[in-house]
């Protein structure tokens, strides 16, 4: 990804989003500030902390979303993770992310909103493993719809899930329950 371009983009795709509550107001603040500094605010090598993409996926009645278990971080998560050069957008980096981690081809991901306007702006600790010291990840959230029907039925011992969106609205999870609620129209980002 071209550090320069890539860094207006999203500059401008954050003066145009609208926080959904106070916490996703601080996250738009603090990648604002990381996009400010002289680094690469992309590169998985930014120890304290880095831009990530993800997906929130729902189904076309948007009536459920698709999460993974994620296995470091013991959780139900939607798709996503770090930047690689090649992504031409931080929206195509969320999709090739959910691509490969659901299995689910880009013809069968529609993003629901235009251009990069980012879903939801969420920032939060990663926590050290091996290696890899703790960091921050600075989560950009697109929305994606999957088109057709019995796109994916996961197995039932697989670490994919449709769950519905109520339920995941509902959840101890400020982040998840805020992407759940604006899906269903509860929240400013919702189309």
């Amino acid at each position: 990804m071209e550090i320069e371009p890539a860094r207006v983009r999203l500059h401008r795709a954050l003066r145009a989003h609208r926080p959904a509550d106070a916490q996703e107001a601080a996250s738009v603040a603090e990648v604002d500030a990381l996009l400010a500094g002289p680094d690469d605010p992309f590169t998985r090598e930014r120890a304290a902390g880095h831009i990530t993409a993800s997906a929130f996926v729902v189904d076309s009645a948007r009536t459920a979303t698709l999460l993974i278990w994620h296995t470091k971080l013991k959780r139900w998560l939607q798709p996503g993770g770090h930047c690689e050069p090649s992504d031409p957008s931080l929206c195509e980096a969320a999709m090739r992310e959910a691509s490969e981690e659901t299995g689910l081809t880009a013809a069968k991901l529609l993003p629901a909103l235009s251009g990069d306007a980012p879903f939801d702006i969420d920032v939060h600790a990663i926590p050290a493993r091996g290696d890899v010291p703790a960091h921050r990840h600075h989560d950009i959230r697109y929305l994606f719809e999957v088109v057709g029907q019995g796109a994916l039925t996961p197995e039932p011992e697989s670490a994919l899930r449709w769950v519905p969106l109520a339920e995941v609205a509902a959840l101890d999870d400020a982040s998840l329950s805020r992407m759940a609620r604006k899906a269903l129209g509860q929240g400013h980002a919702a189309t």
